[in-house]
């Protein structure tokens, strides 16, 4: 062998490394024992950097839908109706672009602003280009990573999108070093 291994990125690495991408730190995490459609809105606005428009969409979904502001209570894992009605509310306000924007944006935070133009477009085609379940679970996992909402089932599912999308662009947040997503050269 020429080379050492690939590094395997574990769900769990793969969690982590989305709340970087985000900069979630706290802002997911439990609000009390009942959270308002405000703050629910406030908090998934502050994770994906929203304008006001979206805010408001979100503040006027997380009204209508107690389900949705329940994920953010903080009281464990999250049930399926719940995480369900995060991700309704989420793609009902959040455009594929908006969210491919601020995970692209996270990226390169994260590689240190070394991106090349190839990788930020192949990361943000590769965002955009999800099926509307994977996009659901980008959403949603990206909203509630750092607040132990999500089962080991969903931190699996995360990390199989986040890793899909990484992969694709020649990306290994594990190492934080970027490669051709063209393949090697030589």
């Amino acid at each position: 062998m020429t080379g050492a291994a690939a590094p395997r990125r574990t769900p769990l690495a793969v969690v982590l490394a989305a709340s970087v991408l985000l900069s979630v730190a706290a802002c997911s995490s439990s609000k009390g024992p009942s959270v308002t459609a405000s703050d629910a809105a406030a908090t998934v606005a502050a994770i994906f950097n929203l304008p006001a428009d979206q805010q408001s969409c979100l503040e006027q979904h997380f009204s209508d839908d107690s389900h949705a502001r329940a994920v953010f209570v903080g009281q464990g894992v999250a049930t399926t109706a719940d995480l369900d009605a995060l991700g309704q509310v989420e793609e009902a306000c959040i455009p594929a672009d908006t969210l491919a924007a601020s995970v692209t944006n996270g990226a390169s935070d994260a590689f240190g602003g070394t991106l090349t133009d190839t990788q930020t477009s192949c990361l943000t085609n590769g965002v955009k280009a999800l099926s509307d379940d994977d996009r659901r679970k980008l959403l949603v996992g990206l909203a509630v990573s750092n607040s132990g909402a999500l089962d080991l089932a969903g931190v699996a599912e995360l990390g199989k999108v986040t890793n899909g999308i990484l992969d694709l662009c020649g990306l290994d947040i594990a190492t934080t070093q970027t490669a051709d997503p063209s393949g090697p050269t030589g």
